[in-house]
């Protein structure tokens, strides 16, 4: 057995236990290892810190994973992130929503909207400002939804 098995095994077996006693112990472990990190990789523990974040988010993204998945969408989103961000404070919309979205998660979704259904929403509304004023309303009832099916982690988890 590798490592990295040994690490899932144990991890599956903590939490599918439900068990505090073992999950202090994953904790004290996890906080020792991230301290370590701080000390001896600092922008790596930040990294880590950033993706930890989600927890306090019902759909976030870090930058860097929003990145990764605007690099990979077919066919590229029309917004850079400045683009985009420029768009939303000129129509003074917020660029997030606590605890149910973040920017990032906000960005992409809106990406995503455009890249799979752009072309059937521009013959609904050809006027590019309104255009955006839709997408982004589709991008919250997403975000906003109060039965919370939809993920963007779980959307994009094979690219992240």
């Amino acid at each position: 057995m590798t490592l990295k098995e040994k690490f899932d095994d144990l991890y599956s077996t903590i939490l599918s236990s439900r068990d505090e006693k073992k999950m202090k112990i994953l904790g004290c472990m996890t906080k020792k290892i991230m301290y370590q990190t701080i000390e001896s990789h600092p922008q790596r523990a930040e990294e880590y810190l950033e993706i930890l974040e989600a927890v306090n988010w019902n759909n976030y993204l870090t930058e860097k994973e929003a990145d990764i998945i605007v690099s990979k969408m077919s066919p590229a989103p029309k917004w850079t992130k400045q683009v985009w961000k420029t768009l939303m404070e000129k129509l003074d919309e917020p660029l997030e929503a606590p605890p149910f979205y973040n920017k990032c998660a906000l960005y992409i979704t809106m990406c995503m909207i455009d890249s799979d259904s752009g072309k059937t929403l521009k013959n609904v509304e050809p006027n590019e400002t309104s255009y955006f004023k839709l997408v982004y309303s589709l991008a919250t009832d997403k975000l906003l939804d109060k039965d919370g099916v939809f993920s963007i982690r779980h959307y994009f988890c094979e690219l992240l």
